[in-house]
């Protein structure tokens, strides 16, 4: 039939467009689907079906260049993949075609990437991995590796004649991980809503001319509303390659904080305090602008970055993760089945390329080795198990963790 999928990333707002019309989409009430005026302009995108070339075009009718198609400016562009459209860095559509052979083995690389802008202003995020909770540091690794061949008789490294081979080399990383994670997800259906990964090209807005920071993104909400975050990535500098993972957890909205805060901010900004501070004191705009600061500063960051409103109050104020039995084996179960993923892959991919040599496959052995021997301590010391564990605290790997942002 033609029809074309389209639905708002992290929002439980979708459409099915049909083929027999074209569609408008922007804040104003004339048009076919409408949105607050905050998250677009008034006529931003037109959706058409062209039946010769049977094919859904997206057009950006807006003159600004904030419109990004997987990472591409956005003028005109056929859609025969599911794309991510991304418009000011505070909405995302997720167009997918009627039928479309979702295999990511199938599809280009560009295509999986979508841009985010960071560091665009001063309460923008500075990186990625801020406002992500508590680092956990057992389930955290990093290494840069030479992968030039050695010759078998001079025994020195012979240095690769252009980067294109890693660069192939980190693309097929990226594939090969986001296939196991699709074939992960469908075998088992309870994390069918719970599980969410994307490839992400991040740009800082203030160093354009920076290398590329495409991140794989793994997002696990638990159905107690613990969630976990893993960023992967894999740079080339020289002949290297630089792998890392970091995992961070973040406990579900204390309303008792949000509730106190608020009526904080009330009290700071109600005219009778005002007037208290600005006449008798003189000290009430320094006094609200650093309170705004000390205490809201991660919410209008989360907010700049396009997070909605609730989930911006939960970056900001996060309960402390309870030692919820349930929701600690939810997580484990996570966390020990990602890992040995992406070590697999590496191997297989790596190998696949001639790039496995004994060393960097101890490597890979010990971190996947480290990682299972995770386990919980009893003696917590009164703490939470979750936070005591995997964060590092009270157990045989680590006995440190921070919380980043």
């Amino acid at each position: 039939m033609n029809t074309l999928r389209l639905s708002i990333e992290n929002q439980d707002k979708s459409w099915t467009l049909k083929p027999d019309r074209e569609y408008i989409i922007g804040c104003d009430t004339d048009c076919h689907i409408s949105l607050p005026e905050e998250e677009i302009s008034e006529q931003q995108l037109k959706f058409d079906f062209d039946p010769q070339r049977n094919i859904w075009y997206v057009y950006n009718l807006d003159d600004s260049d904030s419109v990004y198609i997987n990472s591409q400016s956005l003028t005109e562009y056929p859609i025969t993949h599911p794309s991510y459209i991304s418009v000011g860095n505070k909405l995302t559509f997720v167009v997918t075609p009627e039928g479309f052979d979702s295999s990511i083995s199938h599809t280009k690389f560009q295509e999986l990437l979508t841009l985010k802008y960071i560091n665009r202003v001063f309460f923008d995020k500075e990186d990625p991995e801020q406002l992500r909770g508590t680092w956990l540091k057992n389930f955290s690794f990093s290494f840069n590796r030479n992968l030039a061949l050695i010759d078998r008789f001079s025994k020195r490294r012979i240095a690769f004649k252009d980067q294109s081979k890693l660069y192939t080399v980190r693309e097929d990383l990226y594939k090969d991980i986001l296939i196991r994670l699709d074939e992960y997800k469908k075998n088992d259906y309870h994390l069918t809503e719970q599980l969410h990964f994307k490839l992400i090209n991040y740009r800082d807005y203030k160093y354009e001319n920076d290398r590329d920071r495409i991140y794989l993104e793994i997002v696990r909400n638990t159905i107690r509303c613990t969630k976990i975050t893993t960023f992967l990535r894999f740079f080339v500098n020289g002949d290297n390659l630089y792998i890392a993972a970091d995992s961070y957890a973040l406990g579900r909205m204390s309303k008792r904080k949000v509730l106190w805060q608020t009526i904080i901010l009330f009290l700071l900004i109600s005219p009778g305090t005002w007037f208290i501070y600005v006449f008798t004191v003189g000290l009430g705009l320094v006094v609200a602008l650093w309170y705004l600061y000390s205490s809201w500063i991660n919410f209008i960051r989360s907010l700049f970055q396009g997070e909605p409103f609730l989930s911006a109050l939960r970056v900001n104020f996060p309960k402390n993760i309870k030692s919820n039995a349930f929701d600690l084996d939810d997580s484990y179960m996570f966390l020990k089945s990602i890992y040995p993923l992406i070590i697999s892959s590496l191997e297989d991919t790596l190998r696949k390329h001639n790039l496995l040599d004994k060393d960097l496959e101890e490597i890979l052995k010990g971190i996947s080795n480290d990682i299972g021997k995770t386990s919980i301590n009893i003696d917590t010391g009164g703490g939470g198990i979750i936070g005591s564990v995997i964060s590092g605290l009270n157990n045989t790997i680590n006995n440190k963790s921070q919380t980043k942002g």
